[in-house]
């Protein structure tokens, strides 16, 4: 082409050199254009390739995660598996054991308790048969004794029938107190007044627990009907701090000198129920000023 051009030009034809210059530049104008449209196409078919190349790697990666996230959630659902059939078998274990304390306890209470009081029915039915003929006076005395242990052996066996039922079928505390009350100091003219708290009563769940509470409240009130004669008594069982419960029994009586008092097997009895609670138990009198027990006990 520019062969042709020098041609015309020597021949000083630059008319036709114009028109062949002319058609050069848009020859060259399209090969570019044409060149451009080429490279373009190949600049967007590499693209396209490595955007799809990129979504099969992101694709790939989610799925990775997918499949991470089930590894995962699969080793969680198995560890809590582990953890709650570990659980389960620790509490079922504890149930166990406490049950066979419990069967223990009972065990240790029939053979002691009342154990004891038909060995002493059996002896004393045994002399007033021998006596009943050689000597009556004798005779009506130990039957006066059988009367009476055979109404301690009922209410022990009813204290223990009661602390063992649950909390829906048993008779609250406080009506079990007063009944036991109306007994034993309304006949002495002893005006007592019952401050209880069912609802932390309820928070003792366990069988000597529930007995150790009630046997300590029926020793108070006993000592009060024999020894006080007092006009007037509380008992209180509530909540005094987070996570104890405070035991009150007192009496308006006569009262005593601590340091001239020994103890009896009534306040020993008292003092080792609740230390068995882990309890502290305290006895304050004076001559003319009454006597209170008071004991705090630690909510199980």
């Amino acid at each position: 082409m520019q062969r042709v051009v020098s041609a015309l030009k020597a021949m000083k034809d630059f008319e036709a050199v114009s028109v062949m210059q002319a058609e050069i530049m848009n020859t060259e104008q399209e090969v570019r254009r044409k060149n451009n449209v080429m490279i373009e196409d190949v600049l967007s078919a590499g693209l396209k390739n490595e955007n799809r190349l990129l979504q099969i790697e992101i694709n790939e990666s989610k799925e990775k995660d997918k499949n991470n996230r089930i590894r995962i959630a699969g080793l969680i659902i198995i560890i809590v598996l582990l953890v709650v059939s570990g659980l389960y078998y620790r509490n079922s274990l504890q149930q166990k054991l406490k049950l066979a304390g419990m069967r223990e306890k009972i065990s240790q209470n029939l053979h002691d308790d009342i154990g004891a009081s038909i060995s002493s029915l059996h002896i004393y039915s045994s002399i007033a048969q021998d006596a009943l003929l050689k000597n009556p006076v004798k005779a009506g005395t130990l039957l006066e004794r059988i009367t009476e242990q055979s109404l301690i052996l009922m209410e022990n066996m009813n204290d223990m029938v009661w602390s063992m039922k649950s909390d829906r079928d048993v008779m609250p505390l406080g009506t079990r107190l007063k009944n036991f009350g109306s007994e034993l100091l309304t006949v002495q003219d002893i005006k007592c007044r019952y401050e209880i708290d069912e609802d932390a009563f309820r928070l003792f769940k366990g069988f000597e627990e529930r007995k150790n509470i009630l046997l300590v409240i029926k020793e108070a009130m006993n000592n009060i009907s024999k020894y006080s004669q007092a006009k007037e008594a509380a008992v209180v069982f509530k909540k005094c701090k987070e996570g104890f419960v405070e035991l009150i029994v007192e009496d308006n009586g006569k009262g005593f000198e601590e340091a001239l008092i020994k103890r009896g097997n009534g306040l020993n009895n008292m003092s080792n129920r609740i230390k068995e609670m882990k309890g502290t138990f305290q006895v304050k009198s004076a001559n003319g000023k009454g006597t209170r027990i008071r004991s705090v006990i630690p909510i199980p």
